[in-house]
């Protein structure tokens, strides 16, 4: 439990982000633009969507 959360909250994460940056563990950009592909996840089928493709 944070003494000063407003204080150390922010050095908690300043250096966990630090921290693992310099281990190659947190990302720096992303390939996509949704959460969807940062992911890799793939699209679902909309539901509405006809079987012939055409909306």
């Amino acid at each position: 439990m944070p003494a000063r959360p407003e204080r150390d909250l922010e050095r908690f994460v300043g250096g966990t982000v630090a921290l693992l940056r310099g281990r190659g563990l947190f990302r720096t950009s992303y390939e996509g633009t949704t959460l969807r592909e940062h992911l890799g996840l793939a699209r679902p089928l909309s539901r509405y969507a006809t079987a012939g493709g055409a909306a």
